[in-house]
């Protein structure tokens, strides 16, 4: 039955089915409209106690769906590649010199469930004849990957694909390649260079060659990955201890890593001019003025014009990275202690750098032979 509570200028329902008793608004003053309300309703009632029916999941377009694990996720930090990747899946692509966008294979926006294996197997053929490498190609199974599973446990209907099978099925292993790190006359070089752009026209030019010479010299020394150094605040920095207090989104963890002289000299110098008002240790960088991410671009572009000038090549803010653990291994410190400082969740991925450790074992084995033989 229906009636209109005296405290409410809508008409309310209650009524028993199977022993249970169901009741609320019908969200109307109109009791012809509660009166359709409320068979429907029993209707849905009907279908999901007598016949075992249950809801169909609601729809959602890839668009929505990608824009929904955004918002959802605006509070956590999300990698930078995946933030390309949900351009590139509609055939946009940003071009790293113009910073111009090109025109590359896209997905049609439909309803996600309506994906089929044939779709991402297209997907891949066609990133394939881009020119897209394996680990690129991958990036962008990941993180459609994510959001079908972020918007599947939101309700929605999501496809039946299996990434796992068609990342083995088209062999798509990330390929390291051969590990670049910069030699001690490729650093001195490269920061030689660096210091002779500070010199600008603008006041935000000249803010961005300083930051990717502050950057260089403190992804040399902690070894960090560069969205870390992005988003390290002043607070998590002890200038008396000399040390870093370093949360690692990628792996959610944290590490506390000490400062070298290079390091704390860097700090140093930009806490003498930092503003009261500022958090961010390299607030420039995350400077939003004509476009997204202006700051980190044009910190980009003097990095790369140092390395061109310095005539090195295949080097980007993660070959500092590298260079970090190489240098740490081939001193003789141990894969422990680069896990470490690296921010490793797991000793096999510090691994790679195993080769450039000094073979104490097999120089060992050698003077023994050696000994040997001169006495036999």
């Amino acid at each position: 039955m229906i009636r209109k509570p005296k405290n409410s200028t809508n008409f309310h329902f209650r009524f028993n089915y199977m022993g249970k008793t169901y009741s609320g608004s019908t969200g109307t003053s109109s009791r012809h409209l509660a009166t359709q309300y409320l068979s429907k309703y029993r209707d849905e009632v009907y279908k999901k106690v007598a016949l075992g029916e249950v809801d169909e999941p609601d729809r959602m377009k890839l668009s929505e769906a990608i824009a929904q694990y955004f918002k959802d996720n605006r509070h956590t930090t999300i990698p930078t590649t995946y933030t390309t990747c949900s351009t590139k899946l509609f055939g946009k692509k940003r071009c790293n010199r113009t910073h111009k966008m090109l025109r590359v294979y896209g997905l049609r926006d439909e309803s996600i469930e309506t994906y089929k294996d044939k779709d991402i197997q297209k997907l891949i053929n066609e990133r394939r004849n881009e020119g897209n490498k394996n680990t690129t190609i991958l990036y962008e199974l990941v993180f459609l990957s994510v959001v079908f599973k972020h918007v599947k446990r939101l309700g929605y209907q999501v496809p039946d694909i299996d990434f796992d099978e068609l990342k083995k099925a088209n062999k798509l292993n990330a390929n390291r390649g051969r590990l670049r790190f910069l030699s001690m006359p490729e650093e001195k070089k490269l920061l030689i260079e660096l210091s002779r752009t500070l010199d600008a026209d603008n006041e935000f030019t000249k803010l961005c060659r300083v930051n990717a010479l502050h950057f260089a010299v403190m992804l040399l020394d902690i070894g960090c990955r560069m969205g870390e150094l992005q988003n390290l605040k002043w607070s998590d920095i002890d200038m008396e201890k000399r040390q870093i207090q370093l949360y690692r989104s990628k792996v959610d963890n944290e590490s506390a890593l000490a400062m070298t002289n290079r390091v704390h000299e860097v700090l140093t110098d930009r806490l003498a001019s930092k503003a009261e008002e500022q958090t961010m240790v390299f607030e420039g960088m995350i400077q939003r003025a004509k476009g997204k991410g202006r700051g980190t671009l044009k910190c980009r572009a003097a990095f790369r014009s140092a390395c061109e000038r310095a005539g090195i090549t295949g080097c980007s803010f993660h070959t500092l990275r590298h260079t970090h653990a190489s240098r740490l291994v081939q001193a003789g410190v141990s894969l422990y202690v680069v896990q470490h400082q690296l921010g490793h969740s797991s000793p096999t991925t510090t691994t790679r750098y195993a080769h450039l450790a000094p073979q104490q074992a097999t120089m060992q084995a050698a003077s023994v032979l050696n000994q040997i033989q001169e006495a036999a």
